[in-house]
């Protein structure tokens, strides 16, 4: 025994202490626990929640439809484009919850829901033939800005590249509000730094763009909107003029190969037909084809061409009876009521740098009555006011009531303050003409004519005005 004992220590002693010792346990790899949305279900199930969900919607039980639809969403993204309408008015009655609860965590989660819920829409509704991209991505970026504009997540140049993308794609279906957004944010762009070859470029880019969505609105018989949208388009076109962005020269420059590129597409040549007259460049051989193309593919509608090219060149010479005569001539040419109103306050100016004050004075009234709300037509009446003299006698009495004009004038420019494109020249004049109100004094000296609350100025003015 003691030699077997001796035997097998030594035997030991000759293998590597390693070989003798016991190998340790094997540990096992860690198995990463299987997570399970617990809004996941049946594919086949899809169907009927997502009518216990629309049923929930109609009963405004938002959070029990809230829990219905993300059993959908997450399992069926792509069962129909309904399902992301519900989405939308869901996760905005729980948003408008968590904002009155000021819960602020939750409010965050459910912006960034609805931005995943825009991307899942892109990804299985983007070809939609009503709703495609142009729309979807737009509307993200106007929900983006109003969920998360304030916040330290928010990106302004986000929005900007969002609206600008979404142009670019399909416009079968343009999003009214982000057009809008798409043209004052790169309005702004430019105008920070009109120095800025690019911005002013991207800036033209932007505009046709807009114009392009704005002109589907407009024809859109079915759309709500559709007034509105003409009103955003004249707008935008008053801006885009007086952006100084681009001459008659740059608008060739630009669009005459879009001319020669839509021969046949009416509403093209029609919407540049539109810019070029705004941009008073109707000597444009560009413009001299697009009109030509357009009375060709509709003749039975005619258009101021030549008639209205000649007239502001005779204006830019000072020639003011040739240009009167010729915009009265375009005025037969054309059937297009902004046209109208503009040869209509055309002529005034004319009559207006001819001193021919009253005849000023009824063309700006006759465009008025062609588009109201002009201001540039308030501020040229009230001037045209100013310079009137209705009572001819040279007594103090006359004198005195020859101010009483200024009233008259200022009821125009209060009128022109309505107009953002006229209010800050309105206040002005308004500061200028009042100092020549008739006093207290002098109207105490004439109780007679200056009793009550109104005044008749008389003359060609033969307008009642406030005494003040």
């Amino acid at each position: 025994m003691k030699f077997k004992t001796l035997l097998a220590v030594a035997l030991c002693a000759a293998i590597p202490a390693m070989a003798c010792a016991k190998k340790p346990k094997k540990q096992k790899e860690p198995v990463e626990p299987v997570v399970v949305d617990p809004y996941l279900i049946p594919q086949d199930e899809c169907e009927d929640y997502f009518s216990l969900e629309h049923e929930s919607l109609k009963n405004k039980d938002y959070e029990t439809a809230y829990e219905q639809w993300k059993a959908v969403f997450t399992t069926c993204p792509g069962i129909q484009r309904q399902l992301y309408t519900d989405g939308a008015h869901i996760l905005e009655a729980l948003y408008k919850k968590a904002k009155e609860e000021s819960n602020e965590p939750e409010m965050i989660r459910i912006a960034n829901e609805i931005m995943n819920m825009y991307d899942k829409r892109m990804q299985f509704f983007g070809d939609d033939e009503r709703y495609p991209i142009s729309y979807i991505l737009s509307t993200k970026a106007v929900d983006y800005r109003t969920y998360f504009e304030g916040t330290e997540a928010y990106s302004r140049d986000t929005v900007y590249a969002w609206l600008h993308e979404a142009m670019k794609h399909d416009q079968a279906s343009p999003f009214l509000s982000a057009l809008e957004m798409l043209f004052n944010m790169s309005y702004e762009n430019y105008t920070a730094d009109k120095t800025n070859q690019e911005k002013a470029d991207l800036f033209v880019e932007d505009y046709n763009n807009v114009l392009v969505g704005l002109a589907i609105l407009v024809d859109d018989t079915t759309y709500a909107n559709r007034e509105l949208a003409g009103q955003k388009k004249d707008w935008f076109d008053q801006v885009f003029a007086q952006s100084g962005v681009a001459d008659c020269d740059k608008l060739d420059e630009l669009y005459g190969k879009v001319v020669e590129a839509n021969m046949n597409d009416y509403s093209v040549l029609r919407r540049l037909a539109a810019l070029y007259r705004q941009m008073d460049c109707e000597e444009s051989p560009v413009y001299a084809a697009a009109i030509k193309q357009m009375q060709v593919l509709r003749p039975a509608e005619s258009y101021g061409s030549g008639a209205a090219g000649m007239a502001k060149k005779c204006l830019k010479n000072k020639d003011y009876q040739g240009a009167i005569a010729n915009f009265k001539k375009a005025l037969g040419e054309t059937s297009s009521a902004n046209d109208k109103a503009d040869y209509l306050y055309l002529i005034a100016q004319c009559y207006y740098a001819s001193k021919s004050y009253q005849s000023a004075a009824d063309y700006a009234k006759q465009s008025l009555g062609v588009k109201p709300g002009q201001g540039r037509c308030y501020m040229l009446i009230g001037n045209c006011y100013a310079t009137a003299k209705p009572y001819p006698g040279n007594t103090a009495k006359d004198k005195i009531l020859n101010k009483t004009v200024f009233w008259a004038a200022c009821d125009m420019f209060e009128k022109a303050k309505a107009d953002p494109s006229t209010a800050s020249k309105a206040a002005a004049a308004i500061a200028t003409y009042s100092k020549y109100f008739p006093t207290k004094e002098e109207r105490f000296d004439l109780p007679k004519e200056f009793k009550g609350t109104t005044f008749f100025v008389g003359g060609w003015v033969n307008v009642t005005t406030r005494i003040r």
